[in-house]
């Protein structure tokens, strides 16, 4: 069994760099005898682009990762929390 690391950003998360495409993340992964990732993108909170629906970013991160032959992938979230933007709850995760 090889090691885990469960927590990756992708360049879907605003503090990601453009590079961490998933094609980027397992070729990394596997150079270093990774085998299992664990995504932990921002769904909610982007600078960049202002709030996005959680729910389209996680069907984008889906797609990719079941097209991405060699690296085992778990789909998470990074709990967000933007009182200001209408996204409260999140303090008491």
């Amino acid at each position: 069994m090889g090691r885990s690391e469960f927590h990756v950003h992708t360049n879907l998360s605003w503090c990601a760099a453009t590079e961490m495409n998933l094609a980027a993340i397992a070729a990394r992964a596997t150079g270093e005898g990774v085998t299992l990732i664990g995504l932990a993108d921002h769904l909610w909170l982007d600078p960049r682009r202002g709030s996005r629906p959680a729910v389209s970013r996680l069907l984008t991160l889906r797609a990719a990762a079941a097209g991405s032959p060699g690296s085992r992938f778990l789909l998470g979230a990074e709990a967000d929390c933007a009182p200001g933007l209408g996204l409260a709850g999140g303090e008491g995760v």
